[in-house]
This record gives structure tokens, C-alpha cells and sequence, in this order.
């Protein structure tokens, strides 16, 4: 007989490093994407309120994309590589739309920087209403 001792070790190692890593690897995938969805989403919504408020196209134009920016910052999302639509109409009620989209790489190796491979795009939108009540002659 030969001596097998130590071979059911190498085994279980081997295969829950095979089992394991993709595993590991989607979760934190699946986290991240995660995360980024919630981000855009609150950042959408903070940058609908500011944009609403704004008295000129220009004006909503760049608070949105402040509140945006603070708002990923906040949550510890890059906005580097973000892009945002915003769709402002002058008038009482007039809707507001705001279209955010960020890249998530899939391929993040930690500690080594920013990735150049694949991303899954995360977009969120939402629609403010300007307040009816409130004076246009800001």
C-alpha cells in the first residue's frame, strides 16, 4: 500500500480555492454594483431637489452637479468617470429630469488601482417637479 496520508487535505484545499475565489470574487462584485446603485439613486434624488429650486438652466445645471458629486463622494462612489443629463424647464410645476450614469468594474483588484477592464454601467433617473406656490422672480 502506498502512503496517501495528506492527500484529503490537498484535495479540500484545492478545490474550495477553485470553489471559493469566483464566489468571493461575485460577492464583492455583486456589493459593489450594489452599493453604486444606492449611491446614484440618493444622488439623483438630492440633485432633483437643488435643480428644482435653481432660477436659471445654468444655475440648475451646476448645483445639480455639485449635490451630485457630494452626494457620491458621500457615499464612497468615484464620480470621476460619472456623466449626468438634466432636463430643466422654466414655470410653476415644470418637471425636472435627471439622468445619472457610473461605470462599476467588475475586474477590481484591491490595492492596485483603478481597473481599465470591463464596467457595468449603473444609471438611475428621477423626475422633480418645481415647486407650484413657490416666486419666480428669485
Amino acid at each position: 500500500m502506498s502512503d496517501e496520508r495528506g492527500y484529503a487535505a490537498m484535495e479540500a484545499f484545492l478545490v474550495g480555492l477553485v470553489l471559493m475565489v469566483p464566489l468571493i470574487w461575485v460577492s464583492i462584485a455583486a456589493s459593489s454594483l450594489h452599493r453604486t446603485a444606492l449611491a446614484s439613486s440618493s444622488a439623483v434624488r438630492e440633485a432633483g431637489l437643488v435643480a428644482s429650486r435653481a432660477a436659471s438652466a445654468a444655475s440648475a445645471q451646476r448645483e445639480a452637479g455639485g449635490a451630485i458629486a457630494r452626494a457620491l463622494s458621500e457615499r464612497g462612489v468615484n464620480a470621476d468617470s460619472s456623466r449626468f443629463s438634466l432636463s430643466w424647464a422654466a414655470g410653476r410645476s415644470a418637471p425636472v429630469h435627471i439622468e445619472l450614469e457610473i461605470p462599476v468594474p467588475i475586474l477590481a483588484v484591491p490595492f492596485v488601482g483603478r481597473p481599465v477592464g470591463p464596467a457595468i454601467w449603473v444609471q438611475a433617473r428621477h423626475v422633480a417637479h418645481r415647486e407650484p406656490y413657490r416666486s419666480l422672480d428669485e
